[in-house]
């Protein structure tokens, strides 16, 4: 257990083992400083990252479908996928797809040069690590977390831990985040309620701004976040690695971390503290379905925070105006003056997304079927070309091995069939919301997504 002071950064408490001199458990190993796997600690840095850089804000819609990466599939804690989440939500439900799709989109840095700049010892290159750092793939200490969490407390800054008073106070830090960036990082930890406690209870509860994290194995069980003016951090695990099933962040860690913040609120009172936004932060409306800008079609709103020349500018398009035959209920690519029509919005998800909703129980307002005779080329203008999520387009390079090289597309909602070619040579066709296994030869490749409309979409892949 490690307790620090975000205004002076002072270790106020630290408890290595559970008994120094138990040799039996290896007590007099001080666990604040062994390298462990942080399981799902490190998520905020990616989405703090994500923020930074433009790719997503608070309330940006994250797909938690299947996906591969290369011969990486990441897969939920639960086993399960649940579909379209808010990015806070995401992050509040420890998903694992979405932080992973986030990381893949990091640039400059990347979570790996994030945190060599913050010096977390990564002794092994990039490539070691790849997708599964977010996840728990490196080992860090308790201290360098602890530092991490902070660097959000105090507006994105890095500073050293000072043990004693003999130790230099550090005045300025190390820029590592945006205040923005910050602030939004922990208005999205404050979202997650303690494990006892519904969302009701929590709204009038003193915030804590805080993560789980477990480790592949059940070897390591965390729990860290930021209370008042405060850091802690709770591990829970075996210093010989040995693994037990109950080592679970929310179940084993949690616990005890809210018992010692309760314990500390009742016994060393202060005033808490109040998260300020940072002046360049705006409030603007966004569509509640799909987390973008409102467009003239959506209706239901919501709002949320904003960074002005960064977050993403994109308009909701899953929101469209459909003409309908009212003879039919048939849809239409153009009036042409023959046919009754009215104009109804629907919904367009991507196919996989729609596999979720459908495997869930959850109806979508998605929009019938084109009138039989529509020509192909007034239907294939009418919506999006499939985008290819597995493999990564461009520079990426697979290994050819027995095992298949999962090909995916995110199709529009009208799709029901994906062809897929390499060069003029057609691989095979799958379901828009399935993926084709391809089994293939070393070389370099052009993949084309043919949809059943006539859309499509190609990448270059290296297969070796």
């Amino acid at each position: 257990m490690l307790l620090v002071d975000t205004r002076t950064h002072d270790v106020l408490a630290q408890i290595g083992s559970a008994d120094f001199w138990d040799k039996g458990i290896n007590g007099q190993v001080d666990g604040t400083r062994s390298s462990r796997s942080p399981g799902s600690t490190l998520k905020p840095f990616v989405y703090a990252l994500a923020i930074e850089q433009g790719i997503i804000h608070p309330l940006s819609v994250l797909a938690d479908a299947p996906r591969s990466f290369g011969e990486y599939n990441p897969e939920n804690f639960d086993r399960d996928f649940l579909g379209p989440l808010h990015a806070s939500d995401a992050l509040a439900r420890s998903r694992n797809v979405p932080a992973v799709s986030l990381a893949a989109q990091l640039s400059h840095p990347n979570l790996y040069e994030f945190l060599r700049r913050a010096d977390v010892p990564l002794p092994e290159p990039e490539s070691h690590y790849g997708l599964a750092l977010p996840l728990g793939g490196a080992e860090v200490t308790m201290q360098d977390l602890v530092r991490l969490y902070a660097a959000l407390a105090n507006n994105g800054e890095l500073r050293p831990l000072r043990r004693t008073a003999h130790d230099p106070a550090s005045t300025r830090g190390l820029r590592i985040l945006s205040p923005e960036a910050s602030f939004l990082t922990l208005q999205m930890l404050g979202n997650v309620p303690r494990p006892e406690m519904n969302c009701a209870d929590a709204a009038s509860a003193a915030p804590v701004f805080w993560k789980t994290g477990t480790s592949h194995g059940f070897r390591d069980a965390w729990s860290i976040g930021i209370f008042d003016h405060y850091v802690l951090a709770v591990w829970i695990g075996n210093f010989d690695g040995r693994a037990n099933g109950a080592f679970v962040g929310r179940t084993a860690a949690a616990p005890l971390f809210f018992q010692i913040i309760d314990s500390l609120r009742a016994n060393w009172p202060e005033p808490g503290r109040t998260l300020q936004p940072p002046p360049n932060l705006k409030r603007v409306k966004f569509c509640s379905v799909s987390g973008d800008l409102p467009g003239a079609l959506c209706t239901d709103l919501v709002e949320g925070w904003f960074i002005p020349g960064i977050s993403p500018i994109k308009t909701c398009e899953v929101h469209r105006e459909v003409l309908v035959d009212v003879a039919t209920g048939l849809r239409l690519a153009t009036d042409d003056g023959t046919r009754e029509i009215r104009r109804e919005t629907y919904e367009f998800w991507p196919s996989d997304l729609l596999r979720l909703f459908e495997r869930a129980g959850v109806a979508r307002r998605s929009p019938p079927p084109f009138l039989l005779g529509t020509a192909s080329e007034l239907v294939a203008r009418s919506g999006n070309s499939p985008r290819i999520v597995s493999p990564l387009p461009n520079s990426e390079i697979l290994f050819a091995s027995a095992t298949a090289i999962p090909l995916r597309a995110k199709a529009d909602a009208d799709v029901r069939d994906v062809y897929w070619f390499a060069g003029k040579t057609f691989l095979g066709k799958c379901n828009a919301a399935e993926m084709l296994s391809w089994k293939s030869t070393p070389g370099d490749y052009e993949l084309t997504a043919l949809d059943d409309h006539g859309r499509s979409a190609w990448c270059n892949v290296r297969v070796r």
